[in-house]
C-alpha cells in the first residue's frame, strides 16, 4: 500500500505485504496513548464510577498523580467520600453534564484552572459537601453549583457556593438568568460579581410570607468587593406592609436589596433595583462608591398624585428609600460612614421616605460627595438627618463634611434636600422643581419642615450638648435653581430653611411660575432662624419670583453673645403679595440690608427687633410700600433683645435712641417710600428711629430728611439721637429767617424715666455701677448723669454697669441717670 489513508494515526504503517505488522501496530498505538496521555488523563481510564453510586476519590487521586496536567471529567456524576485537593499544577476539564459530588464534610478543594461551560452544574453540593481552594480562573457562574437562573428555582445555595469559592479566588462571579433566593447572599470580601441579563429576587415576592431578609448582605469588616450589572428585585414596599412582612434596623433583616455593614472598599454599579424598602442600605462604611444605577421603587403610587394633591403616604414609611444610611433602631449607628460618592443614578421612589439617605444619627461626621442624581418623587430626596437620639455628649464634631451637588430632584412631598442638626454642608448646582407638595403650616402636626433646601434643628442650641464641636464651619447653599416649590393655594413653610449657623444662600433662583399658582397662598422663598437662635446668616444674589414673602428673618427672643452683622445683600425679588424682606431678628448685632432690588410688591422692607441694622443702597420699583420701621428698634430695647427677655430689672419707663441706618435707597412709584407701625409714647416719626437716615432718592429726586419748620427739631414723638455737629435745615428759605444749626450738645429724644434711675461714679472711671436697672439702657444713648452728658458704649445687664465714653471727675452714689435733649444754634440766616 503506497498511499497512508490514515496519516493522524498512522495505521497504514501497520499493514505489510506479509499481513499485520505487530511490531508496528504496538509502537503506534503506544503512541495514541501518548498523545491522549498529553492531552489530559479521563477519569475513566482510573475507573471513576459516572453513575455516583460508587466513591471515585481514588480515581481521581490517581489521576492526578498522573503527568499530564489535566485531568478529563467526563460526562457523569463522580461521587467523593474522601476529601481531596487539586494542586495547582493540575486543570480540570469538565464535559458537558460532568460533576462531582462530595459528601456530607467532604471538601473538594481546587487550586488550579477549570474548563466548563457557564450553564453546566460542575460542582455538587446537594449532600452537604464543599468546595474549597484557590481557583486560577477569571470567571465563576452560579450555575456550576447547581444553579438553574429559571426564575422559579430557589438557587440560594448555589449562589452562596459560587461566592464562598469566589472570594478565595481570582474569579469575578458572573450571573445570566434569572435567580430566586430565600435567605440573604453573604457576601464575602475580595469577590467580585458581574450580570449579564440577570436578576436576583426573593423567591416569593408576588406573595410574600415569615420574615424580611436583604437579598445580599455584605458583613461586619467585608471589603474590596463589588457588584455590577445586576438587577435586583425584593418586596414592594406596599406589598410588605399588606402581608405583615416583619422587618427592622438590625442587620440583614430587613427588605432591603443590598445592607453593607461596617463594609469597605466596594462599588455598586450599572445596577436595577426594583421592589424594595430599601434599595441600598450602608452603615459605618466606607471608601465605596454606589454610581450608575437605577431604582423603581414599583408601589403604585404615581408622580401625578403628588402634583394634583390627591398623594397619600403609607401609614410607615420611615427610613424607607433608594440609598439608606441605616441605623440601629433604638440608638445611632455609633460609626461613621466615610470618603465615599453615590452619583449618576436614577431613581423613582414614589411611596419611599428618601431618594438617598447621606448621613443618619450618627454623632460624627460622613465625609462623602453626592452628585449628579435625578430623583423623582421621594417623601424627601436627599437628607442628611441627626437627632433623633440624645447627644452623647462625646461628639468630636457635628459636621457632616458632605458635598451634594448638581442633582436633578423633581416632585418631593417634603423636602428636595433636608438638613437636620448638622454643620459643614454644601449644597450647589441642583434643580429641583416641584418640591414640597405637601401642604405646609404645620398641617399635620409634625413641625414646619416642608420644603426645597431645608436646614433645621440647630445642635448647638440643644442643652446639654458636647462641649467639642463648633459652629465656626457653616452651610454653603449655592447656585441651585428652585422652581414652582409648594402647590397652588397652599401654605408653604418656606423654599429655603435656615436654621443652622453660619450658613451662607448665595445666587440661587427661587422661583414660582404664575401660570401654576393662580392662588397664591402664604409662605417665604428664604426662612432664616425661626425660633432656632441663630446669631447670623449671610443672603446675596438671589433671585426670587412670585411669593407672599420674599425672605422672612423670623426670629425669637435669646440671649445672645454680639457677633458680625449677618447680611441681605444683592438680591433681586419680584412680585410679592406681602414683604420682599421682613426682618425681625430679635438680635443686636444688626443686619447689613443692601443692594437689594425689590418690584411690584407690596411692601418692600419691614424691620422690627433688628436695632442697629444698616439699610443702604437698595432700589424700590412700583412697592405700595417701602422701608417700614416696625417697633423693637431702639437703643432702649437693647437689653430685653439681648437678654433673650431674661433681664429681671424694673422697666423705669425710659425709652429712645434710634438705631437704624438708612441712607442711600432708591424708590421709584413707591406710594410710600418711609413709615413707621406700633408707635407708642414719644416714638412716632421714622427719622425718630434712625441713628441716621441720608441721601434716599423718590423717583429720582433727593429726600432731605434733617428739615425741619423753621429749623427746629421735633422734640416730641420722637426718640431721635442728635450727635455733636449734626446739622438740620429749615424746609423754606425766608429773609431774615434761620435756615440751618449745628448741634452743639448731644442728646437724645424720647421718654423720660417714670421711675427712679440713679447709679454710683467713680472719679477716674468712665463705669458707672450700682445702675438701679439697665433694663432702658442700650448702645447708643446719650444720657444725663448727674450734670455731665455721657454716651453709652456698653452695658453689663449681668453686674448693672454701664460704661459711657468718658470719665467721670468725682465720685458719688444715687446718682440721677435721665434724658439729655440736644442743643442746637443757628448756623445760616437767609439774607
Amino acid at each position: 500500500m503506497t498511499t497512508n489513508k490514515t496519516p493522524n494515526l498512522s495505521l497504514s504503517d501497520c499493514v505489510g505485504t506479509d499481513g499485520v505488522a505487530r511490531t508496528e501496530m504496538n509502537v503506534n498505538f503506544e503512541s495514541i496513548d501518548a498523545e491522549f496521555a498529553q492531552r489530559g488523563t479521563n477519569l475513566l481510564w482510573k475507573d471513576a464510577d459516572p453513575t455516583g453510586a460508587t466513591d471515585s476519590s481514588a480515581a481521581l487521586l490517581s489521576a492526578i498523580v498522573e503527568d499530564s496536567d489535566t485531568i478529563i471529567v467526563p460526562k457523569g456524576i463522580y461521587a467523593l467520600h474522601s476529601s481531596v485537593s487539586i494542586p495547582a499544577t493540575k486543570r480540570l476539564v469538565f464535559d458537558q453534564n460532568a460533576r462531582f459530588r462530595p459528601k456530607k464534610n467532604i471538601t473538594l478543594t481546587v487550586n488550579g484552572p477549570v474548563d466548563a461551560d457557564a450553564f453546566d452544574w460542575i460542582f455538587d453540593l446537594t449532600l452537604g459537601g464543599k468546595i474549597a481552594g484557590y481557583i486560577k480562573i477569571d470567571t465563576i457562574y452560579p450555575q456550576w453549583f447547581g444553579a438553574k437562573a429559571d426564575n422559579m428555582t430557589n438557587d440560594y445555595l448555589a449562589i452562596q457556593n459560587a461566592e464562598d469559592i469566589a472570594s478565595t479566588s481570582t474569579a469575578t462571579v458572573v450571573f445570566a438568568g434569572e435567580f430566586a433566593i430565600s435567605a440573604s447572599i453573604i457576601k464575602k470580601s475580595n469577590s467580585h460579581w458581574f450580570g449579564y441579563k440577570a436578576k436576583l429576587r426573593r423567591i416569593d415576592n408576588a406573595d410574600p410570607s415569615g420574615m424580611g431578609f436583604t437579598l445580599v448582605y455584605a458583613p461586619e469588616n467585608t471589603r474590596t468587593w463589588s457588584i455590577r450589572g445586576m438587577e435586583f428585585e425584593a418586596i414592594d414596599h406596599g406589598t410588605r406592609l399588606l402581608k405583615n412582612i416583619k422587618t427592622g434596623f438590625s442587620p440583614s433583616k430587613n427588605n432591603s436589596c443590598i445592607d453593607a455593614y461596617h463594609s469597605h472598599d466596594w462599588y455598586i454599579k450599572d445596577c436595577v433595583f426594583r421592589k424594595f424598602s430599601q434599595g441600598i442600605i450602608y452603615r459605618g462604611c466606607s471608601n465605596f462608591v454606589i454610581k450608575d444605577n437605577s431604582f423603581y421603587s414599583d408601589t403604585g403610587k404615581t408622580i401625578a398624585s403628588m402634583l394634583d394633591g390627591t398623594y397619600q403616604p403609607f401609614g410607615t414609611y420611615a427610613y424607607t428609600g433608594a440609598i439608606v444610611f441605616g441605623h440601629l433602631g433604638a440608638s445611632p449607628e455609633p460609626r461613621k460612614a466615610s470618603n465615599f460618592m453615590i452619583s449618576d443614578n436614577y431613581m423613582e421612589v414614589m411611596g419611599l421616605d428618601l431618594g438617598i439617605d447621606a448621613l443618619a444619627q450618627t454623632y460624627d461626621e460622613n465625609p462623602c460627595i453626592i452628585s449628579r442624581n435625578i430623583i423623582l418623587g421621594a417623601q424627601c430626596s436627599i437628607q442628611v438627618y441627626r437627632g433623633s437620639y440624645a447627644d452623647p455628649l462625646t461628639a468630636e464634631t457635628y459636621r457632616g463634611n458632605i458635598q451634594i451637588d448638581l442633582n436633578r430632584l423633581y416632585a418631593s412631598w417634603e423636602q428636595a434636600i433636608y438638613i437636620r442638626g448638622t454643620n459643614s454642608i454644601v449644597v450647589s448646582n441642583n434643580y429641583i422643581e416641584y418640591a414640597a407638595q405637601k401642604p405646609g403650616g404645620n398641617a399635620d402636626g409634625a413641625g414646619s419642615s416642608v420644603g426645597a433646601i431645608v436646614t433645621r434643628v440647630n445642635p448647638f442650641k440643644t442643652e446639654p450638648h458636647s462641649p467639642l464641636p463648633s459652629d465656626q464651619v457653616g452651610i454653603d447653599i449655592f447656585n441651585n435653581r428652585i422652581v414652582n416649590p409648594g402647590r397652588n393655594n397652599h401654605t408653604i413653610d418656606g423654599a429655603i430653611h435656615i436654621k443652622i449657623p453660619n450658613c451662607r444662600v448665595v445666587n440661587n433662583d427661587i422661583i414660582r411660575e404664575k401660570v401654576k399658582f393662580p392662588n397664591l397662598a402664604p409662605g417665604p422663598a428664604i426662612i432664616v432662624d425661626n425660633s432656632e437662635s441663630l446669631l447670623n446668616a449671610d443672603i446675596r444674589g438671589n433671585r426670587i419670583d412670585y411669593f407672599q414673602t420674599g425672605i422672612l428673618w423670623a426670629g425669637s427672643p435669646k440671649e445672645h453673645t454680639e457677633v458680625e452683622k449677618s447680611s441681605i445683600e444683592g438680591n433681586i425679588i419680584k412680585n410679592c403679595a406681602g414683604e420682599a424682606i421682613t426682618l425681625d431678628t430679635f438680635r443686636v448685632s444688626g443686619t447689613l440690608i443692601r443692594s437689594n432690588r425689590m418690584h411690584n410688591c407690596t411692601l418692600g422692607l419691614s424691620v422690627r427687633n433688628s436695632p442697629y441694622t444698616t439699610v443702604e443702597d437698595n432700589h424700590f420699583n412700583r412697592c405700595t410700600k417701602g422701608i417700614e420701621l416696625r417697633p423693637g428698634n431702639l437703643a432702649s430695647d437693647y437689653i430685653p433683645l439681648k437678654s433673650g427677655k431674661t433681664y429681671t430689672g424694673v422697666d423705669t419707663g425710659l425709652a429712645g435712641g434710634g438705631t437704624i441706618i438708612v441712607r442711600n435707597n432708591d424708590f421709584v412709584d413707591v406710594d410710600t417710600p418711609h413709615l413707621t407701625t406700633g408707635t407708642t409714647g414719644n416714638d412716632f416719626y421714622f427719622h425718630g428711629r434712625c441713628a441716621l437716615w441720608e441721601g434716599d432718592r423718590i423717583n429720582s429726586r433727593p429726600l432731605f430728611p434733617n428739615q425741619f419748620a423753621a429749623a427746629v427739631p421735633s422734640a416730641t414723638y420722637t426718640a431721635r439721637i442728635w450727635h455733636k455737629h449734626d446739622r438740620i435745615q429749615s424746609t423754606t428759605l425766608a429773609s431774615g429767617q434761620v435756615y440751618e444749626k449745628i448741634c452743639i450738645q448731644p442728646g437724645m429724644y424720647g421718654k423720660a424715666p417714670t421711675k427712679p434711675l440713679t447709679c454710683t461714679v467713680t472719679n477716674g472711671s468712665a463705669i458707672a455701677t450700682n445702675v438701679t436697672s439697665v433694663a432702658n439702657i442700650g448702645r447708643g444713648q446719650y444720657l444725663l448723669v448727674g450734670d455731665s452728658v455721657k454716651y453709652v458704649l456698653a452695658v453689663d445687664y449681668n453686674t448693672n454697669r454701664i460704661t459711657f465714653d468718658s470719665v467721670f471727675t468725682a465720685s458719688a452714689s444715687s446718682v440721677a441717670i435721665a434724658l439729655s435733649p440736644p442743643q442746637f444754634v443757628n448756623l445760616i440766616v437767609c439774607p
